[in-house]
C-alpha cells in the first residue's frame, strides 16, 4: 500500500497546530477573575473563640485553611477546610459579642461561577474589591459537621450549591471590634450559606499567604 499523499495530512496537522496556538495564547494572556480571587482568598486564617471549661474562660482561635483545591478540577477551585476546636471538655463556645460557636469541621469548594476574560480579568477584580469590597463564591461541592459545644448534638451539612462569601471587614463593624487589635495580613468577613438555609459566620484575621 502506498503512503497517503502529504496534503491528506496538513489539515489534520493544521488542526493540531491550531489547537496548540490557542491554547498557549490563552496561557499567556494570564489569569481569569475566578483565578485571581482565588488566589487572593488563600492563606491561613484565625477566628477568635471563647471557650468555658470548669468555669475558666480561655480565649483561643478557630483554625481556617484556604487553600489550592484537586489540580485536574477545571475550572480551578480553592478548599475551605475547619479544623477541629479540640476542646472535648468545654462546656460552651463563643464569640466577643456573647453569640454560640460551634464546633465545625471539614470542607467545602468553592469558584466563581460565570466566564471572564482573562484580558479584563486584572481590571474586573479591582473593581469587585472596590465596590463590593470581596467576592460571592459558588460552592461546588462539600460538606461540613457542626456541633454544639458541650452537647451531644451534631450533624452534616451538605453545601453543595451554596454560597461562600468572602470580603473585606468594614471599620467600625462588629466584626472589626471583634478583632480588635489582632495582627493579620488581611481581615476578612466569611459566610457560608447552604441550600437548607444554615448560615456559619467568622471574623477571620489572616496569619499567613497560602
Amino acid at each position: 500500500m502506498s503512503p497517503k499523499p502529504p496534503h491528506r495530512l496538513f489539515p489534520f496537522v493544521a488542526a493540531g497546530l491550531l489547537l496548540l496556538a490557542c491554547t498557549t495564547l490563552a496561557h499567556a494572556n494570564g489569569p481569569d477573575l475566578n483565578l485571581l480571587a482565588l488566589d487572593w482568598a488563600r492563606g491561613r486564617y484565625l477566628s477568635p473563640v471563647i471557650c468555658e471549661t470548669n468555669d475558666k474562660l480561655t480565649r483561643g482561635g478557630r483554625r481556617i485553611l484556604i487553600a489550592p483545591g484537586p489540580r485536574h478540577t477545571v475550572p480551578p477551585v480553592v478548599r475551605i477546610l475547619f479544623s477541629d476546636l479540640e476542646v472535648p471538655d468545654a462546656s460552651r463556645c463563643f464569640d466577643d459579642l456573647g453569640k454560640s460557636q460551634p464546633n465545625v469541621t471539614g470542607q467545602v469548594q468553592v469558584r466563581l461561577l460565570g466566564h471572564s476574560r482573562s484580558d479584563t480579568a486584572t481590571r474586573d477584580f479591582k473593581t469587585a474589591l472596590r465596590r463590593k469590597s470581596g467576592f460571592t463564591f459558588h460552592i461546588s461541592s462539600g460538606q461540613l459537621r457542626i456541633e454544639t459545644v458541650g452537647q451531644a448534638d451534631a450533624r452534616t451539612v451538605l453545601f453543595r450549591g451554596g454560597e461562600a462569601r468572602l470580603h473585606l471587614i468594614a471599620p467600625g463593624s462588629d466584626e472589626a471590634r471583634m478583632l480588635g487589635d489582632l495582627q493579620g495580613l488581611r481581615k476578612l468577613n466569611l459566610e457560608l450559606e447552604a441550600p437548607d438555609g444554615t448560615l456559619l459566620q467568622f471574623p477571620l484575621f489572616m496569619t499567613e499567604l497560602r
